[in-house]
């Protein structure tokens, strides 16, 4: 009989043909650093299903799937044509140009222009098709959609908005979940830092204590049983 996760893989099929010929996939994400501390999650749930809200490119799961190989991942983004734009335009910007160089920037641009974000996604994540569900979307959307298919993410990872409702609602919907993200280290334009914020509010309703380094953070509870260093704690409730 087919598992949760395989049946809500069977609403999100994948096309015959994913991957693209002559075009290898690549392994890219938009983040400050601190993904090790996702890999200590992992490693204390290797059989986990882990759900990421703001996928991109797939990065970050085309390293978890490599690296795990039970893992199981639920990749949520709505890979609108606008990211088209967004990534060709990195090439005039500072932190962008320091970190991935301009001529990888305009490879990858002119990839996303020919071929559009869906495309290059399943591309890059193709060989992980029966452990990966692609879902063109959002939240809330998603997290009732999940809770009336009966999937249960034992990991759920946010890097989309970066709003409070998000956080609220991945802790409501999914209460046993481990609940970690990116953009600790992202200040808004009043100069405050709102995923902090939001992370720590979670931690305190759960009785749990806030791990971060770099971009990246992880609400561990006691009943989670996580092994990871506690160098990265920063707040404990």
């Amino acid at each position: 009989m087919a598992t949760k996760f395989e049946q809500y893989l069977l609403r999100w099929p994948w096309p015959k043909h994913s991957s693209i010929d002559g075009v290898a996939p690549f392994q890219w994400s938009l983040d400050g650093g601190g993904r090790e501390l996702i890999q200590e999650v992992i490693q204390s749930k290797p059989e986990a299903i882990l759900l990421e809200l703001g996928c991109f490119m797939g990065g970050a799961p085309r390293a978890w799937l490599s690296q795990n190989s039970k893992l199981k991942c639920i990749c949520v983004d709505p890979w609108g044509d606008n990211l088209v734009p967004y990534v060709k335009n990195l090439q005039n910007v500072d932190w962008a140009l320091h970190s991935y160089g301009r001529e990888t920037l305009a490879h990858y641009g002119e990839l996303l222009e020919r071929y559009g974000p869906m495309a290059i996604v399943r591309n890059n994540l193709e060989e992980f098709q029966d452990r990966c569900v692609l879902v063109q979307g959002g939240a809330p959307a998603v997290f009732d959609e999940l809770s009336s298919a009966g999937v249960t993410p034992d990991i759920v990872f946010l890097d989309a908005l970066k709003q409070w409702d998000e956080f609220l609602g991945a802790s409501e919907t999914f209460p046993d979940a481990v609940i970690t993200g990116d953009d600790w280290s992202w200040r808004d334009k009043d100069g405050k830092y709102p995923v902090r914020e939001y992370a720590s509010e979670i931690a305190r309703r759960r009785g749990g204590t806030v791990f971060a380094t770099r971009a990246t953070f992880v609400i561990s509870e006691p009943r989670h049983g996580l092994q990871v260093d506690k160098k990265y704690m920063v707040a404990s409730n």
